[in-house]
C-alpha cells in the first residue's frame, strides 16, 4: 500500500534541453561556458555543448558533469589560419597598444573570416543542422563575441536565447540592455 503512494511523494520535476555554443577561441572561454554547463547538468538540464574548431591548441571540454559535446571542424578552415594572429602565443598584456580595441585590425580580419566559414561549414552540413533541430532544443546559450550563433539558433528553430559575457559589461552590451553607459569604465561618455 505505501508503495503506490510513493510517486505523488516524489517532486516533480522538468529538465530544459540547453544547447551551450563554446567554440574553442581560448581556454578562458572554454571553461567560463563549460563552468555554465556543469550547473546546469547539475541542476538536472539536458545539455548539449557546441563545439565548433577553432584553436587548435584549446580543448573542447572545459566541463566536468555530463553534457553531449558535439565538435565541429567547418571544411572551410585550417589550424594555419588562426595562428597567424599576431595575439597568438603573446599575453594580452604584452601585446602592443592598440588604440581601443584588443586585437589588430589584421586579426580581426583573421577572426572574422574563422568565423564566417564556421557559419558556412555549419550551413552546408544539412545532416548536422538536422541533428540539432531534431533535439528541439528549449533554450540556447552563447556568447556576446559570437554571431554566427545567433543566426544558426534562428535556423534551428530555437526562439529563447542568453547572451552571456566572461568580459563584463561593455559599452555595447550596455546600450543592448538599454542600459546608460558606466562613466566609471567609459571616460568622456
Amino acid at each position: 500500500m505505501t508503495l503506490l503512494f510513493l510517486p505523488f511523494l516524489l517532486p516533480f520535476t522538468y529538465g530544459s534541453n540547453i544547447l551551450v555554443w563554446n567554440p574553442t577561441l581560448g581556454h578562458s572561454h572554454v571553461r567560463f561556458m563549460g563552468n555554465i554547463a556543469d550547473i546546469l547538468s547539475k541542476e538536472g538540464h539536458n545539455v548539449t555543448i557546441f563545439s565548433p574548431h577553432v584553436d587548435p591548441r584549446v580543448t573542447p571540454f572545459g566541463n566536468k558533469y555530463p553534457a553531449t559535446t558535439i565538435q565541429f571542424n567547418s571544411p572551410y578552415n585550417n589550424n594555419d589560419d588562426w595562428m597567424k594572429m599576431e595575439i597568438i602565443g603573446k599575453s594580452l598584456w604584452e601585446m602592443p597598444p592598440v588604440e581601443g580595441m584588443c586585437l589588430s585590425f589584421d586579426d580581426w580580419d583573421i577572426y572574422t573570416e574563422v568565423v564566417h566559414g564556421i557559419c558556412r561549414g555549419l550551413l552546408d552540413d544539412k545532416n548536422l543542422l538536422h541533428r540539432l533541430r531534431e533535439s528541439k532544443f528549449d533554450i540556447a546559450l552563447h556568447e556576446t563575441y559570437d554571431l554566427c550563433s545567433v543566426g544558426i539558433f534562428e535556423v534551428l528553430g530555437i526562439s529563447k536565447t542568453i547572451a552571456l559575457s566572461a568580459l563584463g559589461m561593455t559599452a555595447y552590451l550596455n546600450e543592448v540592455a538599454g542600459l546608460p553607459p558606466l562613466p566609471s569604465f567609459i571616460p568622456g561618455k
